[in-house]
C-alpha cells in the first residue's frame, strides 16, 4: 500500500537528511494507518447502530451493510479504497402473550373447583366479621382483604398443592389440628384455619383477625363443612 521512496545517490552522503526523511516517512505511514483504522471502525460502528435501530420491528432477514473507507497513499496521493462488509441478522420479534397462554394451558384443572367458587364474598365477610374487598384471584388461591380504613380482617382460600403444602407446614410447626369427623374424606380444624381433602383435592381456609381465636372456631367449622359439600 505504501511504496518506498528511492533517494538519489548524492543523498547517501547526507545521513542527517536521510534520517529525517525516514522518520518523516514512518510518521506519515503511522498517521495514515491510524486514520484508516479510525475511519473503518467509526463507519462500521455507525452501520451496526443503524441496522440495530431498524431491526426492532422486523423479521429475521439478514441485512448486509458495506462500508467503504478511503486512505491516502504517501507515494501517488491516489485514493485507495478499503471495504468492510458487516452482515447483521435481526432477531425475530417475540410475542409476549404466547408465554402466558402456554402457562395457562400446562395446568389441567378440568373438574377441579376454583378457590373463589368455594367461599363466597358474603361468607368471607361473615367469617371476618367485617365487609371485605372484592377477592384477589390467583391460580390456586382466593384472597379477601379488609378495607384500608379497617378493621383488620382477611380470608384466604387455597386449593390443590398450595392447600396441601399449607397443611404440611402446620404439621411441621406442630400446631394443634383437630380432626372433623364426617367431613369429606379427611378434614382438620386449627386455631385460625381448616383443611379439607376429598379424593385428591385439598382445600385450606385461613382467617386473619385480631379477636380471640376461640370466637372463630364455630363459624370456621361451619364454613368448612359448607365448603366440603361443594367439592365434587
Amino acid at each position: 500500500m505504501f511504496a518506498s521512496r528511492q533517494f538519489p545517490e548524492t543523498l547517501a552522503h547526507r545521513p542527517r537528511a536521510r534520517s529525517a526523511g525516514v522518520a518523516a516517512g514512518v510518521a506519515i505511514r503511522g498517521a495514515v494507518r491510524s486514520s484508516v483504522r479510525g475511519t473503518v471502525a467509526t463507519a462500521a460502528l455507525a452501520a451496526l447502530v443503524t441496522v440495530a435501530a431498524c431491526s426492532a420491528g422486523s423479521t429475521a432477514a439478514p441485512q448486509t451493510v458495506t462500508v467503504t473507507a478511503v486512505s491516502v497513499s504517501t507515494v501517488t496521493n491516489a485514493a485507495a479504497p478499503v471495504t468492510v462488509t458487516q452482515t447483521v441478522t435481526a432477531a425475530e420479534p417475540v410475542d409476549s402473550s404466547a408465554g402466558a397462554t402456554d402457562v395457562e394451558e400446562t395446568l389441567d384443572v378440568s373438574g377441579q373447583p376454583a378457590a373463589c367458587d368455594l367461599v363466597t364474598q358474603a361468607e368471607a365477610d361473615a367469617l371476618a366479621g367485617t365487609p371485605l374487598e372484592a377477592p384477589h384471584v390467583g391460580r390456586e388461591s382466593c384472597t379477601y382483604t379488609g378495607p384500608v380504613t379497617g378493621p383488620l380482617g382477611q380470608v384466604e382460600v387455597y386449593v390443590r398443592d398450595g392447600a396441601k403444602k399449607f397443611l404440611d407446614i402446620e404439621r411441621t410447626l406442630k400446631h394443634e389440628l383437630r380432626p372433623l369427623d364426617g367431613v369429606a374424606d379427611e378434614s382438620y380444624l386449627g386455631a385460625s384455619n381448616s383443611f379439607i381433602r376429598k379424593g385428591s383435592t385439598w382445600v385450606a381456609i385461613q382467617l386473619v383477625r385480631l379477636n380471640d381465636p376461640a370466637e372463630n372456631a364455630g363459624p370456621l367449622e361451619a364454613l368448612t363443612r359448607t365448603v366440603a359439600g361443594r367439592l365434587p
